[in-house]
This record gives structure tokens, sequence and C-alpha cells, in this order.
């Protein structure tokens, strides 16, 4: 469940902000693989009423596979919505999550945010992620979760760090299986 494009920071403030990048060619600004069903479990887990969803507008082309190996327009979108939280809502927790492309997205803004617009973000989760080996920079590595289903080439192939064994039975398009799980996850980093 869950819509394809979500816009919460033009929301009221809530205790949780979600800001979600879908991966390559997806629809929408939550694409349809995992982020809308990771925004429906978050709400489950935390209340409908305590989490703003925000999709990151950018292209998420094939093209930008290349360039957010170091960080592209993508990843300047999704630093400026994180920038957009803490503005608007100073007291919010920051949720950072992104799938294939966009997960890129996320290793990325870590590394691109400033000492105090990272200690918004409370946890980070990420699925079939290129760069899951690396370690995310300006936050706890206990808050980072990724999933990486078996016979996902594009993370690797299975073995996914924090413990996180992948739900997915059908590789890079499965993750949707593995929402409830992650969800679990962000509710025991952030309190509402």
């Amino acid at each position: 469940g869950g819509q394809s494009t979500s816009n919460g920071l033009d929301e009221a403030c809530k205790a949780a902000t979600l800001i979600f990048a879908r991966g390559t060619t997806e629809t929408g600004n939550m694409g349809s693989v995992v982020g809308p069903g990771f925004a429906s479990s978050l709400k489950e887990q935390l209340g409908d009423g305590k989490v703003a969803i925000q999709g990151v507008d950018y292209a998420a082309d094939a093209g930008g596979i290349a360039t957010e190996i170091t960080g592209g327009a993508g990843t300047t979108a999704m630093v400026a919505d994180v920038q957009k939280a803490v503005q608007k809502c100073p007291d919010t927790q920051i949720i950072l999550s992104g799938y294939s492309q966009g997960a890129m997205l996320v290793h990325n803004t870590m590394n691109k945010l400033t000492a105090a617009q990272a200690k918004n973000v409370k946890a980070a989760v990420t699925f079939g992620d290129p760069f899951k080996t690396q370690a995310l920079k300006n936050i706890d590595a206990s808050a980072f979760k990724t999933f990486c289903a078996s016979g996902d080439s594009v993370c690797g192939g299975g073995s996914s760090s924090g413990s996180a064994g992948s739900a997915s039975t059908s590789g890079h398009l499965g993750y949707g299986a593995d929402a409830g799980t992650a969800a679990k996850f962000v509710k025991t980093k952030v309190t509402v």
C-alpha cells in the first residue's frame, strides 16, 4: 500500500520524518518496490499522525547511477530535503532511506551533511544498496540497517549488515517483503 508520491515536508511538523529515495526508473518520488510499503509500515509502527513521508524529487535515471558514485543531483536534492526538514521542524527525528540508486543517495547525503544537520538523523535504512559495505558517516553504526537479498547483484547478493537478513524471494525487486522489519528497526531508534 501507500502512494508513489508523497510530500510530507509541505505538511505540519511530525515527531518523525521519513526522507526516501526511490530506485532507478521508478515512478513518483517514492517508487513502488519498497518506498510506499515502508512508509505504510512506519505509520503502523509509529502512529499515522507521528511520521511525515517525503520522497526525494530527482530523476532516478540510468545516467544518475554513475554520477551518484560520488554524489550528483539526487544527492543534492536529498541534502536539501534534510535541510528543509531541520529548518522547518528542528525537533523532528529524521529517517533516511533509499532503494538501489536511492540507497547511494543516503550514503552521499550523510557524507555531505554538517554535524549539526546529521544530529537529527536518528536512523538510516537502505535496500539493494550498491554501497552496502561502506559504513555510513555521521551516524552510529547501530542506527544503520541495510537489506541485501540473496541473488541481488546490485548489492553483491546476500549478507546484510546490521544483521538484517532480507526476506526478498525475488532478488532486487522483492524488498517490499522487508518493509515491516525495517519499520520495526526504526521504531527502536526514534521516540514518538
